[in-house]
């Protein structure tokens, strides 16, 4: 792929012998159309726009935390241009990938992105009676935001909340 400036040196350089390029002139001496997208790095708009074209996201590995991270990336594109089918996308792969190794970093960064559905996924996680007491001893958590710590212990603290089939039936 060529840089923008190689294009604008060529076109240059086609200007100069014209007798040589006739109309081709023209169409190379175009400016180039550059868009800007604020907050978007290379490599999620990437995966944005293999999806655009594919309707496919090809996944990373499942679990790995840079992996996650990226996905997180990609979902928060797909919120900013209302792409409902890759926001389900991203947001089943998070879901499904977050374990114990990552489930602080992901919360964190969730946090940080405002995806507010991610954290609360997270915290749900954190909170769990069988990964409370492991979490909370990990090196990592001894590193998180005091507002996340906050959370997760007034989370810990409320009982849990009861669903509709877990009411008794008034008969």
């Amino acid at each position: 792929m060529k840089s923008k400036q190689e294009i604008e040196e060529e076109g240059q350089a086609l200007s100069q012998n014209e007798g040589i390029c006739g109309n081709v002139k023209l169409c190379c001496l175009q400016p180039l159309l550059e868009v800007t997208i604020q907050e978007a790095e290379a490599q999620p708009f990437e995966v944005l726009m293999q999806f655009l074209y594919t309707d496919k996201i090809k996944y990373p590995r499942k679990g790995h935390v840079q992996d996650v991270l990226l996905i997180m990336d990609v979902y928060k594109l797909a919120l900013n241009f209302k792409l409902s089918r890759l926001e389900q996308l991203c947001l089943q792969y998070i879901e499904a990938s977050v374990d114990l190794q990552n489930v602080l970093i992901v919360c964190e960064n969730a946090n940080k992105l405002q995806l507010d559905q991610l954290k609360e996924h997270c915290l749900n996680f954190v909170v769990k009676e069988s990964h409370f007491n492991q979490v909370i001893m990990m090196k990592e958590f001894e590193h998180l935001s005091s507002s996340l710590i906050v959370e997760i212990v007034r989370r810990k603290q409320q009982p849990p909340l009861r669903t509709h089939s877990d009411q008794p039936l008034d008969i």
